[in-house]
């Protein structure tokens, strides 16, 4: 499973090492915004039963621009997992937003903020607030753990 805000953070930090082209002004003309839409299908392994996972939803984002400006990039999500098995189903609503920034330090960090789905990539899903560095790799954490969305799903479905 490749949690969907990993793949997003993934992306964007592709865009940042690229800069300026992948993110030249869509048609719109609302320039530096990019938008993605997901829509994908998979399976998740519940002690041997297998249930689909349908991700479905968007994220945005801007780029900021300018002679000593620290922030970079700010992301708005909002991805429903719809859990199936059979006729049952059960939903995981990921929302909030990803703030990229340059500390005092100039070290490149992205605030999570909200209820990602699993903002580290460590199998649990967060109601709250992520702090990662990511060129230290330190991570402060604020807020409330819970299993992740596949392990919540299992209960619900199979437990």
């Amino acid at each position: 499973m490749r949690p969907i805000r990993i793949v997003a953070l993934l992306v964007v930090a592709t865009l940042i090492a690229s800069a300026a082209p992948a993110l030249a002004a869509p048609a719109s003309g609302n320039g530096g915004k990019f938008v993605f839409e997901i829509d994908e299908e998979e399976t998740v392994d519940c002690d041997g039963t297998e249930i689909v996972v349908h991700w479905e939803g968007w994220f945005q984002g801007k780029t900021f621009k300018g002679k000593g400006n620290r922030n970079l990039e700010l992301l708005v999500f909002h991805i429903e997992g719809t859990f199936s098995l059979g006729d049952a189903t059960f939903t995981y609503l990921d929302v909030g937003p990803d703030h990229y920034y340059l500390n005092k330090n100039g070290e490149l960090v992205v605030t999570i903020t909200g209820r990602p789905s699993d903002p580290i990539g460590e199998g649990f899903s967060l109601t709250g607030h992520v702090v990662l560095n990511l060129d230290t790799g330190a991570v402060e954490i604020h807020g409330n753990l819970s299993p992740s969305p596949e392990a919540q799903a299992c209960e619900a479905l199979t437990g």
